[in-house]
């Protein structure tokens, strides 16, 4: 999603990274098959003659499957490459009830630069349709890119080295990733995208995501709501780890609703070249309730969590956040409710709200912060209607004075703060 020109880097992130990157055996190929070839045996799966389609084929791309329905099987060894590196790969338009399972798909060639619109996989206009077990790498374009489509699901599925997106859904009801690994991708490398330019759609679901290596952000949510996204782990990005929000280059609606859970964010924003924002989890432009539960992040460039013109209520509950240059938390939103908090090892502030309606903290543990402004205050408000911090305890202080207060605050209430070290003091000002 972010627009990037770059240095083709896909040689030395592939020798930085081997430990995510999918064992491949290849096989002898036993024959070398065209497009008729491919096509056939296609049909022939299609209608029960055969089980699976093996061996090798070059094939002159796009090849297109329109109306095709019922289960596509590629044996282990199977493996097909596209001659026109310029060009989408395997296009699917107007399929319904289609199955595509294992396979190994890339380009002869290796792409030297991106194209605008596609990649080896894209499916376009089509329902209910699975993609599993298949390994997809090298990409002028996405991994996979699905289009106005309807209960499409990926599961088990590998992409490395892209020039755009690994996985992008756009304007897609109800889309399903499970164990979906990314590697070395150009662009975000899992995006759920809701472009005003085509119907709207709502819904999507992620479990089990591993991206490594993201030239943008590790998960984007685009305008796209009701989405959720458990059980991930994002290292290494050149934006945000994660992000949420609307924007307005690509022309797309404001997102709402997102829950997120048990997710782990290291090295945002520090990969190969930074790009726009770095921070850990990033919320910009959005509505309704997002809610963040077990969330882990490590090493950022700027922010840890960063919430800005959150039009909403934010749930933040059981995060880990440490070693970030900037503040653990800065949230702009209608409301928020942290709770259960642990923050090490911050550059100025653990806690900022800016222009909030009701802000609560409560059960947050601070360990050494303002490592980057000496003077940054504990928890701080500015322009907030209600400001309410339960208790917190201050660990490994290095600081003399642990400020708690704001500026344009109507109500604050402060409860019991610890701090362990006796030569420190607390001070509130409002």
């Amino acid at each position: 999603m972010i627009k990037i020109r770059r240095k083709f880097l896909k040689s030395a992130a592939t020798l930085v990274l081997p430990y995510f990157l999918p064992k491949i055996v290849y096989a002898a190929a036993p024959v070398i098959g065209n497009n008729n070839a491919l096509l056939n045996a296609i049909d022939d799966v299609l209608a029960g003659r055969a089980d699976e389609i093996d061996g090798y084929y070059e094939i002159i791309n796009p090849l297109k499957l329109t109306g095709k329905s019922g289960t596509i099987r590629f044996s282990p060894s199977f493996e097909a490459k596209f001659l026109d590196n310029e060009k989408s790969g395997l296009v699917l338009s107007k399929c319904n009830n289609l199955k595509i399972i294992g396979g190994m798909f890339s380009y002869k060639v290796r792409p030297n630069k991106r194209i605008k619109h596609g990649g080896v996989l894209e499916c376009v206009s089509s329902s209910t349709v699975l993609v599993k077990d298949g390994v997809y790498f090298q990409s002028p374009g996405t991994g996979m890119i699905f289009t106005i489509c309807n209960d499409v699901s990926v599961f088990n599925v590998a992409i490395w080295d892209t020039w755009a997106d690994g996985l992008h859904f756009a304007n897609c009801n109800n889309s399903i990733v499970m164990d979906y690994q990314a590697t070395n991708t150009g662009d975000d490398g899992l995006a759920f995208v809701n472009y005003s330019v085509h119907p709207d759609a709502s819904g999507g679901y992620a479990k089990g995501v591993t991206i490594n290596g993201s030239l943008a952000r590790g998960i984007a949510i685009i305008g796209q709501s009701n989405v959720t996204v458990e059980e991930f782990k994002i290292y290494n990005t050149s934006s945000s780890g994660f992000k949420i929000g609307l924007e307005s280059y690509y022309k797309t609606r404001l997102p709402s609703n997102v829950t997120v859970k048990n997710g782990l964010v290291v090295n945002a924003g520090n990969w190969c070249e930074a790009k726009a924002n770095g921070h850990g989890f990033y919320v910009e432009n959005a509505g309704g309730e997002i809610s963040v539960e077990n969330l882990e992040i490590q090493t950022t460039r700027i922010h840890g969590i960063a919430v800005a013109n959150f039009f909403g209520n934010l749930k933040l509950k059981t995060i880990q956040i440490e070693d970030v240059p900037s503040s653990g938390m800065t949230i702009s939103a209608n409301n928020a409710d942290v709770k259960n908090v642990e923050l090490r090892e911050i550059g100025t502030s653990p806690i900022y709200f800016v222009k909030v309606g009701n802000a609560t903290v409560a059960g947050v543990k601070v360990w050494t912060y303002g490592k980057s402004v000496a003077a940054s205050p504990l928890i701080w408000a500015v322009k907030a209607d209600s400001l309410v911090v339960g208790a917190v305890e201050v660990l490994a202080v290095r600081k003399l004075i642990n400020r708690i207060g704001g500026n344009s605050v109507t109500y604050h209430s402060v409860g019991t703060i610890s701090v362990t070290s006796s030569l420190t003091n607390l001070l509130e000002q409002w």
